[in-house]
């Protein structure tokens, strides 16, 4: 999800030991508020209208790797559910990007969002936080971190991919992790970050599916809902089956109160 050249020799990549489909179904369930976390914000899309009390749109206009950024993609269909588009129109494609900035910043705490993936191979949604600060220096600490809860692509169909970038610039530095979840692409799955000081851990579906101290951001970040297009995500769409769409059902955060200042 960025413009930004990768080099190989900071980008760390750590492959998650759920490769197996047996790995998964056999892992624990784990619960935010059986660990102390109560719930602090939530948006459930039940509205007839975007919240904007809650959501700004972003990077509306731009143009994305392939994709140019437009509002006419992010909508609400009426049955509790925030549907983002990847559209095409006289050859131009469209994705679409929401977030919290300039209306809540969270600092650590559990992140959760429930899904329906996108069908299609070329669009690939995610969940993420963002540092208003990134790109400022490098130390994550203090300039904080991209924190990609999930990505999906359909051409890697069973996977989730989690990912922290930091210090942006020419030293980008980033881990990565790829988990193997069978039947990730049917009906709705949930995933989730618990974010404390000392590191990150990724759940989908209440399991537990990766944990990383690497770029531990301390500081207050926004949350951001997107589609993108670009070769990482396959390329190659096709505009006669679009639109296809990724139906968030809900985004909520906990807190514990410890940490909140």
């Amino acid at each position: 999800m960025k413009k930004i050249l990768i080099s190989l020799f900071t980008f760390l990549l750590s492959i998650s030991s759920c490769s197996k489909e047996d790995d998964f179904s056999s892992l624990p369930l784990w619960s935010p508020t059986d660990h102390g976390y109560e719930l602090v914000w939530e948006d459930n899309f039940d509205s007839t209208a975007i919240d904007r009390t809650k959501w700004d749109y972003r990077s509306v206009g731009s143009t994305r790797g392939m994709a140019v950024v437009d509002t006419s993609t992010i909508y609400l269909d009426g049955e509790g559910h925030l549907v983002i588009e990847f559209s095409e129109k006289d050859g131009t494609f469209y994705v679409g990007q929401l977030t919290t900035q300039n209306k809540q910043l969270f600092k650590y705490g559990y992140f959760e969002c429930n899904v329906m993936l996108n069908k299609q191979p070329g669009m690939y949604p995610a969940f993420w936080l963002q540092s208003p600060k990134i790109g400022g220096g490098e130390d994550p600490s203090i300039y904080g971190a991209e924190i990609d809860i999930f990505e999906y692509k359909v051409i890697d169909s069973n996977s989730i991919y989690n990912t922290v970038w930091w210090n942006y610039g020419d030293n980008i530095k980033g881990k990565q992790n790829k988990t193997l979840i069978p039947q990730i692409n049917v009906g709705f799955h949930k995933f989730g970050l618990e974010w404390t000081p000392e590191e990150y851990v990724f759940y989908v579906d209440n399991k537990e599916i990766w944990r990383t101290t690497s770029g531990v951001s301390q500081i207050e970040q926004y949350i951001i809902l997107s589609t993108e297009y670009k070769e990482w995500g396959g390329g190659g769409a096709n505009p006669q089956t679009l639109p296809d769409k990724v139906f968030f059902d809900y985004v909520k955060v906990y807190s514990r109160n410890y940490f909140y200042e």
